[in-house]
């Protein structure tokens, strides 16, 4: 009976030490993933956040960059075709110089651009708060095993120190 309980104890701790590991991981990616969502959530991400973006993040954090900035090159690009054929930028255009006609197609093309980065952006946040939730879920999950693992871990080792007391109190006599 004592054999089987240590065996036992020593089982819940080697589960309760396991879970605690998880743990600790789980919220080290909880914290990275927030870190990395407040770095894009204006719709860009700078070369300085990127450098001080978390490791586990930096390829999540280059890729971000590489396809938020494919993707509102082609939305801006789309748009500013679909702008320039429309009858009222033409007839807008009409009067102007080439050069007021270059930089007001610039100036929404950037527009266009940033508007598009936001929206990317908040398709990426709402992945990462998907994750989030899923971290939590897990974390929570992992809090009440442990707190299993405790209750049982108390109880076998009283029950063990009263075998032992037993065994070596009824030898005494």
């Amino acid at each position: 009976m004592i054999l089987a309980s240590s065996w036992r104890i020593s089982q819940l701790i080697q589960q309760r030490n396991e879970y605690q590991h998880r743990l600790a991981t789980l919220t080290m990616e909880l914290n990275d993933l927030k870190r990395y969502g407040e770095s894009i959530a204006d719709g860009a991400i700078s070369i300085g956040e990127l450098l001080r973006s978390p490791a586990s993040m930096y390829k999540r954090s280059m890729a971000y960059l590489t396809f938020a900035d494919a993707y509102s090159q082609q939305v801006a690009n789309a748009q500013m075709q679909q702008l320039t054929n429309s009858p009222y930028y033409i007839q807008m255009m009409r009067g102007q110089t080439a050069e007021a006609q270059r930089q007001y197609a610039m100036m929404l093309e950037q527009q266009f651009k940033k508007s598009a980065a936001q929206q990317f952006s908040k398709f990426e946040v709402g992945m990462i708060h998907e994750k989030e939730a899923q971290i939590e879920q897990e974390k929570q999950s992992l809090t009440e095993d442990l707190e299993a693992i405790k209750g049982q871990l108390t109880s076998l080792k009283q029950e063990n120190k009263e075998s032992i007391n037993e065994f070596f109190g009824s030898n005494r006599a």
